[in-house]
């Protein structure tokens, strides 16, 4: 589904998922995000915090290219790993691959807005019926559902706003 304009918000559906009537069927979700810095964390946090009060089971995690103070409220919510996570190879190491392989999810939604190896390799590996995330230009899709245009970046309230309107609308089947 795509509209012709140039201000059109572009959504792109792959694989043969079936159905979602509302967004509020969800029960497992995980939000992955992608934090630069402090201030990339803090909002992190103050989104979070909106999001856990509407679906029963929130997992949220984040790469973080620097180091954060998590000490500050709400930092509980969200699960941050970085380069430490990864080997000289850059391959995942045990904690977090043992933590990707315990969890599964009902619906994935990135909000990582870069598409860095790294990133792309944790997308690949978290277990969810279905992957909802920015329209990426180039190779390494792995989203069922992209939303935007290619390099487009939304702020996190637009862009979870746009998910779980396209998610009730399109009728999506998670259970494959």
């Amino acid at each position: 589904m795509s509209k012709s304009n140039d201000d059109a918000l572009v959504l792109k559906v792959n694989g043969d998922g079936a159905h979602v009537e509302s967004y509020q069927q969800i029960s497992r979700l995980c939000l992955f995000f992608e934090a630069k810095g402090q201030d990339d964390y803090q909002e992190i946090l103050s989104f979070l915090s909106d999001v856990k009060s509407e679906v029963r089971e929130v997992e949220a995690f984040a790469f973080c290219h620097e180091k954060v103070d998590e000490t500050v409220p709400g930092s509980d919510l969200l699960r941050l790993f970085g380069k430490k996570d990864f080997n000289l190879f850059k391959h995942k190491k045990a904690p977090l691959k043992n933590w990707l392989a315990a969890h599964e999810f009902d619906v994935l939604i990135c909000f990582a807005g870069d598409d860095r190896d790294k990133n792309e390799k944790i997308i690949k590996d978290v277990k969810a019926q279905m992957k909802v995330g920015p329209n990426f230009s180039g190779p390494g899709k792995h989203f069922d559902v992209s939303i935007g245009k290619p390099g487009e970046k939304m702020d996190f309230e637009e862009f979870y706003k746009q998910v779980k309107h396209y998610i009730s609308q399109l009728n999506i089947d998670i259970n494959r």
